[in-house]
């Protein structure tokens, strides 16, 4: 095309210094397992430099290897052992969540994350199934109307308390026709396209 374009590697510059990279790899190699890579970023330039940048700029020295390693992160256990074993034996009877969760003492939403974690680690086959679900427990507006092809979209929308935009997807979803608005039209026009 004929455009000399700058390429990003070539012009990025280093945040470090000739001479803080010299400083940085003797007192890495002078204290040689001693400091992690947050404790060098707090004694290196009075913590001028983040851990993060500081592990980066080790790595690029191949310097890794006199880096102590971060203690690791103990998670706590919100079930014990014996709540594991509970939980994993009502799955297998087919249990739903909220009887779970009332077994153990626990939220529904902290029986589902159980339930992902189990999964995962191949504890059990499936996610419990929940007994009753938001969707279930409401009621179709729509439905208690019964035929609505003689009404409006406005009257419709009065009555069960939409808006009228409401009350044509929902028309349009089911494939319904009101004496304003053809929903089955809309329907098969839109599986067309």
């Amino acid at each position: 095309m004929g455009f000399d374009v700058e390429l990003a590697s070539s012009k990025a510059t280093s945040k470090f210094t000739a001479s803080q990279e010299a400083t940085l790899s003797a007192f890495v190699t002078d204290n040689s397992g001693e400091y992690t890579y947050a404790e060098i970023a707090s004694h290196f330039e009075d913590g001028a430099f983040s851990a993060k940048s500081i592990q980066g700029k080790i790595l690029s020295m191949e310097l890794t290897d006199h880096v102590k390693p971060a203690p690791k992160v103990e998670t706590v256990r919100t079930y014990t052992p014996e709540e594991e074993d509970t939980f994993v034996a009502m799955v297998n009877d087919g249990a739903f969540v909220e009887a779970i969760a009332e077994a153990l003492g626990k939220s529904v939403n902290s029986v589902r994350g159980k339930a992902m974690s189990l999964l995962r680690s191949g504890d059990i086959d499936g996610i419990p199934r929940q007994e009753h679900t938001k969707s279930s427990a409401k009621e179709d507006p729509l439905a208690e109307l019964g035929d609505v092809s003689d009404m409006t979209v406005e009257a419709i929308a009065e009555t069960i308390g939409k808006t009228a935009r409401g009350v044509k997807t929902m028309l349009t979803r089911r494939g319904l026709t009101a004496s304003d608005y053809d929903g089955a039209a809309k329907k098969e026009k839109a599986a067309a396209s």
